[in-house]
């Protein structure tokens, strides 16, 4: 990996050329960001999400101009980007949105600001970086992949205890989603030199590893009708209080029983 020239801005620690200090310090404090009491549930929720932690790091890179964590950030948002349509296939994220909306959250009340959210938060940070990376006609270190990898590895680790984050987003694919951010986040350095070369068989082919574990789940025809029963099960559960879910934690006494007969209602549907 080669060293910057000049140290950073804001570098906290001297001969600390890619400011990790900061980066350490920041993935710290959204670690215990899950602690903070008194947060409305959907930002409780979000603040334990992969993606919004991915958005926060990118929000510290442009407004302290942490210019060296690019190739890592680029890694990492392809990573995210594969990462989440995997585990959203055969929309799945439709039971991702319900669960948000019994959370309050605002924006996904209709289907289609939803969408341009998944969009804003999923699509357009790994094409920015990517557009930029190749404009400025650098490779992308291998190291960089290895980092984001391992920074999703202690992210499900810290928030989970485990690598399956069922339970914090709803029920999905995630050895499949795990297959896709580990391939593209590995293959983004050869993507990178390839269109950089322009070598079109090469970026057609790192693009196809990179959605391998997407094809494979959307061949998988069961996976829909397995997945929304387990979601309508673990929410009918947590309504009942039998287990204890990351977000679907009650407020007050018992939720009503018009809602616990809808989950019941959707159990039996996805059983017939």
């Amino acid at each position: 990996m080669v060293m910057p020239r000049e140290a950073p801005p804001w570098q906290l620690v001297r001969g600390d050329p890619f400011n990790l200090t900061l980066g350490g310090l920041l993935m710290a404090c959204l670690a215990a960001a899950k602690h903070i009491p008194g947060l409305p549930r959907h930002v409780h929720f979000n603040l334990n999400t992969f993606t919004v932690w991915n958005l926060i790091f990118l929000a510290t890179r442009v407004l302290l101009r942490q210019r060296q964590w690019d190739p890592f950030l680029l890694c990492n948002s392809m990573g995210v980007l594969c990462g989440f349509r995997t585990a959203m296939v055969h929309g799945i994220d439709e039971n991702f949105r319900d669960k948000l909306r019994s959370l309050g959250a605002p924006l996904v009340q209709r289907r289609s600001i939803f969408f341009l959210c998944d969009q804003f938060m999923h699509t357009l940070p790994a094409l920015i970086l990517l557009v930029r990376q190749v404009q400025s006609r650098k490779s992308v270190p291998g190291g960089a992949s290895a980092a984001a990898i391992m920074f999703g590895t202690w992210f499900s680790f810290r928030q989970g205890g485990k690598l399956d984050s069922q339970d914090i987003y709803v029920p999905h694919p995630w050895r499949a989603a795990w297959l896709a951010i580990v391939f593209s986040a590995s293959a983004t350095p050869s993507l990178v030199d390839a269109l950089i070369k322009d070598k079109r068989v090469s970026v057609i082919g790192y693009s196809f590893i990179m959605i391998i574990p997407w094809i494979v789940s959307r061949l998988n025809r069961g996976l829909k009708k397995r997945c929304d029963f387990e979601y309508a099960l673990q929410k009918a559960n947590a309504q009942q209080g039998g287990i204890s879910c990351n977000s679907f934690s009650r407020q007050g006494s018992a939720t009503s029983e018009a809602e616990l007969a809808s989950s019941l209602r959707r159990i039996s549907s996805a059983i017939n």
